[in-house]
């Protein structure tokens, strides 16, 4: 869930660009991918609704996540077996989260640094 622990503070507080600030938003990532997972899974329905209306018998073969920040949902029409091979159609939703707290500084606030 996200929480105060990836608040712009707690991220200021770790510093910008350190490791413990970039470990913090690969936490997120996954954190973010899990919370969106259930809307993809609906997404993914809606496309095989409309293909089974289609007169496909295509079902969710497989539901991951991955807690650096990767959700997938995958779909198959496994109604003349279930070897790869004999898979009439099948579709794949990625998911890819990416985050960052960089330490970006403006060039005008750069050139007032000693």
């Amino acid at each position: 869930m996200i929480s105060e622990r990836f608040s712009y503070e707690h991220f200021k507080a770790l510093g910008l660009d350190s490791p413990e600030a970039n470990r913090l938003a690969t936490e997120l990532q996954g954190i973010i991918a899990e919370e969106v997972l259930a809307d993809l899974r609906v997404l993914g329905e809606v496309v095989a609704g409309a293909l089974r209306r289609l007169g496909h018998q295509i079902r969710e073969s497989a539901c991951a996540i991955d807690q650096s920040g990767g959700a997938h949902v995958g779909y198959v029409d496994a109604s003349s077996g279930s070897e790869r091979q004999h898979h009439r159609l099948r579709f794949d939703l990625d998911l890819t989260v990416s985050a960052g707290f960089p330490g970006y500084e403006p060039p005008e606030r750069k050139a007032r640094l000693p």
